[in-house]
């Protein structure tokens, strides 16, 4: 599947759930931030890219390994 293609539908899948999450809002809210439209989706969506980018960025720095770190030390008796 090509890139172009996929960001299609990813862009197509985010549309219908924003219009899904305006259109069924709860109409006695519990917390005032959830009588905002699309709330909801906004938050899980910086979330999901927050996510993203700190396993894209720091977290893979912190656990990324070089090739041979397993093999560098067996030479040794």
């Amino acid at each position: 599947m090509s890139t172009r293609r996929m960001f299609t539908i990813g862009g197509m899948a985010i549309v219908i759930m924003l219009i899904l999450e305006i259109a069924f809002v709860h109409p006695h809210v519990y917390f005032w931030w959830h009588g905002f439209n699309g709330f909801d989706f906004l938050l899980g969506l910086l979330g999901s890219l927050l996510l993203l980018g700190l396993a894209k960025g720091p977290i893979n720095w912190l656990v990324q390994r070089e090739e041979d770190y397993y093999e560098r030390g067996e030479d040794k008796p």
